[in-house]
């Protein structure tokens, strides 16, 4: 088997399952089912897979009822001006499930339904709370024209499911003209669906249910049942039909339907009620109607008590009253009435002060008339130049309404605006877009069009002007409310619910919605400022006031507890916030009552005396009120000072002062010693101070209430620790003794013990700075004892050794002097008795002749002298000899002027020369190789032999 059969056949089994799974009726219920669902459908759906009907197999009686009450929802009275009451979807919906279902037909057996991919839409809209679906077959896919901006709107006439046949071109419809190849290469075509007909049929037993008469006297049982429920079949395929015209006009630029006998009168109906640019009415319409009694009986069956209201005098006086143009045709040899009409020329003499009403009479066939002639009617409606109103309704219109006009047509566009019947003014519009300001309200509209072509056009829809009302804003005083801590501020605005109010608090913006005229803001403490409102149309206000929120509740508080040291006062400083005045009780236990405080300012001091306060309720100006609960104790007393006395322990660097004091503690001691000042803190009412050695001056003393005196009392501590510093010993050479000294502290004068060789020796000391001759010998100081009967037990001294130095000696060894007889020690050099060096080393080169003499400083620091020593030196002097690299060359000061040396080889070939100066030098002879040399010294000239000597060089 292959794929698509296999496939046709789930989708066939699928359809069969409902029809045997489904709720069995009675034998009388399903006879009388049967006997009212006589009209074929537009399938045989029974073998046919997928759904194919809006409305299932009725299973039951209920059930039938039920779906005919879900097909027709609405009541007769529903269609008075349901044009405006109705709102409509924007969005159009498909049938997806019989969409799919014709697909799914068309592509698994190549046969055609409709040949068109998902055909059948529908348009949600509501009515009286009512719920409703327009619904047609659009095909917009054949528009070769590419011109969406039209919409063809076809209504079939009397018959069964004629959708297939206006698709196909085929039946009484398109005698004259194949509708539907014409219309749908000039726009979008749309066929209305009936009410139960083709997918919308309610079915039994493969059948639909009847709704066609029969006879005059003969209503099928769904026609009755309907005008029993007073929902006429008419009344809710007219709602549909307008539905659809209103959706289509919020498309399209131009709507235009056409209908066909049965669907003539709707198409006729409809667009009074609508308002399309162009009617067809073919076979429709003929105010013969009236007076005929076979009309006026079907007319009446299905649609209820219209006909009272559709009289030739209110279709004519609505007709003149709109903007569609209406081509009524009727063919010759239709009908009695149509004939007697068209010979008659009834309607057409009736209708001859319509100027937006024409008549065609020439053809034959109960059809819509020729191409020709229909393509004559809409070629002139559609030519005919439109304009769009469209208000600008997001503006404020307090002063002026801007309104965009759309133009529809070929510019420039010469146009006259009506305000309520009259000519406001004639304008031009240049192009398709243009705008005109109005000022005034009003019902407006526009009509006159002429177009750059000279061809007349639509009146537009009519707009009313109703000017927003002034916005405004107004505040009321202010008030605190307590309980929130918040501002009241009571606002009074103009305009129309919703307002946006924008202000800013602190410079931050704040914004709030504002849905009554009369509201209350709550706003907490801060400055509020740049007040705006703005409603709903978006109409502005702004206001000027600004409000410095800086309220506190009522709040006290003790900020300080003073004591006047001069009265012996206490003073209370109260701090309050909140709204001034400020009324303050508290409790006096002294009175034994209340007492109240007035507080016209923030602040307040008051003079109380010892004894306890408690501090309670407060309320201020805006009558808020709070409990503080505080209490307070006074109990304060004079400060004094008292001196019991001084005393001091041995060993310690003060002595102690104990203080009696009376006052709040804790006291401060302000003191000086030295110069110094010290503060002592935290003392009790009896504590003590220590005082360091010498005079002290009490200078201040501070309470804990900031009460002071100055007694400037002088303490006079004469106590210091006993103590010793030894000093290293000096000897005093020339005497054979040692000086000793010492730092010494205690309180004097002290006595001392001194044992030296076995002896104790006693004296007293009377000041720090001890100095004392002893004997060479090791000596210790065994004890000291002080005025305050301090003892100290130091057992420290000195070896105080004594070695004579020897008489250092003295000698000469070219080119060195040297100390002979001599140990370690420091060496002094005098030279004809002045002092001329001196260092750690034994020897010294002289370098003039004269008497010297050495002193050695042993470690002792006892210097001697050496006998002196005389010498007559060279005036030129080198050395080492031999010599490596460097030779020295001293000349005394016994050379006088500078000299010429040169060195020569034995050859006395001279390898330098050099001029000198008297002092030392060195000359480098590194060049020279190893061997004897002469060095040779003569005056500057070269011209007087002074010296020469030989060297050698390594």
């Amino acid at each position: 088997m292959q794929k698509n059969q296999f496939q046709f056949l789930l989708l066939f089994l699928s359809a069969l399952w409902p029809i045997f799974s489904s709720a069995q009726m009675s034998k009388n219920d399903s006879t009388f089912v049967k006997s009212i669902c006589t009209e074929g459908a537009y399938v045989s759906y029974w073998n046919k897979p997928g759904p194919w009907f809006t409305n299932g197999e009725i299973t039951s009686v209920q059930d039938m009822y039920d779906k005919i009450n879900a097909e027709f929802i609405f009541s007769n009275e529903d269609y008075v001006d349901c044009y405006a009451q109705m709102q409509v979807s924007t969005e159009m919906q498909f049938d997806t499930a019989i969409n799919a279902t014709i697909n799914n037909y068309e592509d698994s057996t190549g046969l055609v339904v409709y040949g068109l991919r998902n055909p059948l839409v529908k348009i949600p809209f509501t009515l009286q709370q009512k719920q409703g679906y327009a619904r047609a077959l659009l095909d917009s896919s054949n528009n070769v024209s590419g011109n969406h901006d039209i919409a063809f709107m076809l209504i079939t006439g009397t018959g069964n499911n004629f959708i297939k046949e206006i698709i196909d071109n085929v039946g009484y419809h398109n005698t004259n003209c194949q509708v539907m190849n014409y219309f749908k290469t000039r726009g979008d075509f749309y066929v209305m669906s009936v009410p139960n007909e083709d997918y919308r049929g309610i079915t039994f037993n493969k059948k639909k249910m009847s709704y066609t008469m029969t006879s005059l006297y003969s209503s099928p049982f769904m026609i009755n049942y309907l005008n029993a429920s007073n929902k006429s079949y008419g009344i809710n395929r007219l709602i549909e039909y307008v539905a659809m015209i209103k959706y289509l006009k919020s498309k399209y630029k131009k709507v235009c339907v056409l209908g066909l006998s049965t669907g003539g009168k709707v198409a006729h109906w409809i667009s009074l009620m609508a308002e399309p640019d162009a009617a067809l009415v073919s076979s429709g319409y003929s105010v013969l109607v009236d007076n005929d009694y076979n009309s006026q009986i079907v007319n009446a069956a299905y649609y209820g008590n219209l006909l009272t209201i559709f009289t030739k005098d209110s279709l004519k006086k609505r007709a003149k009253e709109i903007k569609t143009q209406f081509l009524f045709t009727l063919p010759k040899f239709d009908s009695p009435i149509a004939q007697l009409d068209i010979d008659s020329q009834y309607t057409k003499t009736f209708y001859q002060d319509v100027p937006n009403a024409s008549f065609f009479y020439n053809y034959t066939n109960h059809a819509f008339p020729p191409c020709a002639t229909m393509d004559s009617f809409f070629t002139r409606c559609l030519n005919k130049p439109k304009v769009f109103c469209t208000p600008d309704t997001g503006a404020c219109n307090t002063d002026s309404l801007v309104v965009d006009l759309n133009f529809y047509g070929k510019a420039p566009f010469v146009f006259n605006i009506y305000r309520d019947s009259v000519i406001q003014f004639t304008d031009t519009a240049l192009s398709t877009q243009h705008q005109v300001v109005l000022y005034s309200a009003g019902n407006y509209w526009i009509d006159n069009i002429i177009d750059s072509n000279g061809t007349s056009g639509y009146r537009s829809d009519r707009f009313k002007y109703v000017k927003h009302p002034m916005n405004s804003i107004q505040f009321s005083t202010p008030q605190f409310i307590c309980d929130s801590s918040k501002h009241l501020l009571n606002l009074q605005l103009g305009g129309s619910s919703p307002w946006q109010l924008n202000y800013q608090k602190n410079g931050v913006s704040q914004q709030e919605t504002i849905t009554s005229n009369a509201h209350a803001l709550m706003l907490s403490n801060g400055v509020y400022e740049s007040f705006n409102i703005k409603d709903i149309h978006q109409c502005e206000a702004s206001i000027s006031n600004q409000f410095n929120f800086q309220t506190q509740l009522p709040n006290g508080q003790i900020t300080q507890v003073q004591y006047d040291c001069a009265k012996n006062e206490t003073r209370i400083s109260l701090q309050t916030s909140g709204q001034l005045p400020i009324n303050w009780t508290y409790y006096d236990s002294l009175q034994q009552n209340n007492q109240t405080l007035v507080f016209n300012q923030a602040n307040q001091d008051i003079l109380l005396n010892n004894g306890y306060y408690r501090f309670g309720l407060m309320s201020d100006a805006n009558q808020c009120q709070v409990n503080s609960d505080t209490l307070i104790q006074i109990n304060e007393e004079v400060l004094q000072l008292n001196f019991p006395g001084i005393q001091y322990t041995c060993g310690d660097s003060f002595a102690v002062a104990s203080l009696n004091l009376k006052g709040r503690a804790p006291f401060q001691v302000q003191m000086e010693h030295a110069g110094n000042t010290r503060v002592i803190n935290g003392l009790n009412q009896n504590d003590t101070v220590h005082l360091p050695h010498g005079k002290n001056l009490l200078k201040m003393v501070q309470d804990a209430k900031q009460c002071s005196i100055s007694p400037a009392y002088e303490l006079n501590n004469p106590y210091e620790a006993l103590s010793l510093q030894l000093n290293p010993s000096v000897l005093e050479c020339d005497e054979k003794m040692y000086e000793i000294s010492a730092e010494v502290s205690g309180t004097f004068p002290i006595q001392y013990f001194i044992v030296q060789a076995g002896d104790t020796l006693k004296g007293q000391w009377n000041e720090s700075q001890v100095r004392q001759t002893m004997n060479p010998g090791a000596f210790q100081i065994i004890r000291m004892l002080d005025a305050a009967q301090c003892e100290l037990l130091p057992a420290i001294g000195d070896s105080l050794p004594f070695v004579w130095p020897v008489q250092p000696g003295i000698s000469f060894r070219s080119p060195f002097l040297s100390a002979q007889n001599s140990s370690q020690g420091w060496y002094y050099w005098k030279h004809n008795e002045v002092l001329i060096d001196s260092s750690l080393v034994a020897n010294y080169r002289p370098i003039l002749s004269g008497s010297y003499r050495v002193g050695h400083l042993n470690q002792q620091a006892c210097l001697q002298w050496s006998e002196p020593i005389s010498l007559e030196l060279d005036e030129i002097i080198l050395y080492p000899n031999p010599v490596e690299d460097q030779l020295n060359i001293d000349l005394t000061s016994g050379q006088r002027g500078p000299v010429n040396m040169k060195i020569c080889d034995m050859t006395g070939r001279i390898h330098s020369e050099h001029l000198l100066n008297p002092g030392h030098h060195q000359i480098s002879v590194k060049a020279l190789q190893t061997g004897m040399y002469i060095v040779k010294f003569y005056t500057t000239r070269n011209d007087i032999f002074i010296k020469h000597q030989q060297i050698f060089k390594r």
